[in-house]
């Protein structure tokens, strides 16, 4: 599958390594306020005979002055260069340690340091660190802020998975049920990664290597957005650099995928639609989770039905979520008639999908017996008249955000997208209602389940709209 589960506005192999300080302040101080001592963070510490950082260990004995020069044979203990026989035994200049008459060539050393002093003057390379990170003394690029935005809330989960040997995966959406929404993924990928997910119980830090650090090359990554709506993703995008995954259960198409992610440090990034490389944005916030726990009931990915929601008792791929937002707090009907019929989606291009009449549109609905399909209304293709059709049984529908679905909307759980847009919440069907004295259609709401008419004349209070297009199934 294409690594492409996020619906987003604008969907990673630069090293990346982030670390958000969660805990104490940006000044260098201990989470307490206590001052924090090294050895070697100053000049000439790795040569005063003193133990700067009191661990009881002197200049180059002590490991924080490993990459020091004075300690990789750069500098001359007493600061008398040419007083000592192997400073410049020729005369030229240049360092002779072991006087033979020629200068010594100093190799620089980056193993296991991404920036920093590479012991011969220079820096390692990639030379510096990415925006809104600063070089710590062990030559690791780390976060040199705080947290912007801290904690998450969500009550929604969907999960779903394909297995195959080489390229299997598994997503997992953990969101609120508000209009306005914060979202988090906890995305598995066969055949990516370093070290590759072994899809099993166990715990996984994140963003151990330089694999890990992009979404364009994860095997086990953790995205979140905020500011998302169904149909038009997220404001903001970001990634997981740090913190700890622990999966209790992990299962096939019925079972549960359930665990908890600890101390995720998440900057922000863009993602690249076409390369799903993750860019760190200059200046951009960062986000710190402490806790989160996630659980749902694995589902296996519809069969032909590619970019939607495959509804097998009605042998319906629906559009899913809708792909285009809306004007003026929705779509006229006319407008939602000319989209469907032109949309490419999954394969299928104009033509194959359609918007959806008024019996496919209840065919959608799920916890609501009267206007389900074969329920009390009596409002079905085959009888659209307003007068001899309808009936309270219609109109009245459910208890409002009393459904199954995301956000408490009377659809089946897989299914995604605005129950409301403002002031629209009915979803347009392409069935007329005759009997009334000017052009209208049927449509359903499924914040209620409400099956009712509405007019389609520009001007009207209902003129605006929901949209979803629907095709026959495989």
């Amino acid at each position: 599958m294409p690594r492409n589960c996020i619906v987003l506005p604008t969907l990673a192999a630069a090293a990346v390594f982030g670390m958000i300080r969660c805990g104490g302040d940006s000044s260098g101080n201990g989470a307490d306020g206590s001052s924090e001592l090294f050895e070697g963070d100053e000049p000439g510490e790795c040569s005063d005979d003193a133990d700067n950082d009191r661990d009881g260990l002197f200049d180059c004995a002590d490991p924080g002055c490993a990459g020091a020069p004075y300690c990789r044979g750069g500098a001359d203990a007493d600061g008398e260069a040419e007083a000592d026989a192997g400073a410049d035994a020729d005369g030229d200049g240049d360092a002779d340690a072991d006087v033979d008459g020629a200068a010594d060539v100093c190799m620089p050393d980056c193993a296991g340091r991404e920036c920093g002093d590479d012991g011969c003057g220079g820096s390692c390379p990639p030379d510096d660190c990415d925006f809104g990170q600063t070089c710590d003394r062990d030559g690791h690029c780390i976060w040199s802020g705080v947290c912007d935005r801290s904690g998450f809330w969500g009550d929604y989960t969907t999960v779903v998975r394909y297995e195959a040997p080489t390229d299997g995966w598994l997503t997992l959406k953990y969101e609120s049920s508000d209009y306005l929404f914060e979202a988090l993924w906890v995305e598995l990928y066969a055949g990516y990664g370093d070290p590759e997910p072994t899809f099993a119980p166990g715990s996984f830090v994140l963003g151990a290597t330089a694999a890990e650090r992009n979404y364009q090359t994860c095997g086990t990554c953790i995205v979140a957005g905020t500011t998302c709506t169904a149909s038009d993703g997220c404001e903001k995008m970001f990634f997981a650099t740090a913190g700890t995954l622990a999966i209790t259960d992990i299962g096939s198409a019925g079972g549960r995928f359930a665990g908890t992610l600890t101390g995720l440090e998440l900057m922000e990034v863009t993602i690249d639609p076409d390369t799903l490389r993750s860019t760190p944005v200059p200046g951009g916030a960062q986000w710190c989770i402490d806790s989160t726990a996630f659980d749902g009931t694995i589902a296996a990915p519809a069969p032909a039905c590619e970019g939607g929601y495959f509804d097998a008792a009605a042998n319906l791929c629906w559009e899913n979520p809708p792909r285009v937002g809306y004007a003026y707090g929705g779509m006229s009907w006319d407008d939602a008639v000319t989209y469907c019929d032109a949309l490419s989606l999954g394969g299928y291009g104009p033509g194959s999908w359609h918007l959806p009449t008024v019996s496919e549109l209840r065919s959608l609905l799920r916890g609501c017996p009267s206007t389900e399909t074969g329920g009390a209304c009596g409002v079905t293709d085959a009888c659209l008249d307003v007068t001899a059709c309808s009936s309270d049984a219609c109109w009245a529908g459910c208890d409002i955000f009393g459904g199954p679905g995301p956000r408490a909307a009377y659809w089946p759980p897989g299914v995604t997208g605005d129950v409301e847009f403002y002031d629209a919440r009915f979803y347009w069907s392409s069935s007329p209602a005759t009997g009334w004295g000017e052009p209208a259609v049927w449509a359903v709401a499924f914040d209620t389940a409400d099956v009712g008419f509405l007019s389609t004349a520009p001007g009207s209070i209902s003129e605006f709209q929901l949209r979803r297009c629907v095709r026959p199934g495989p």
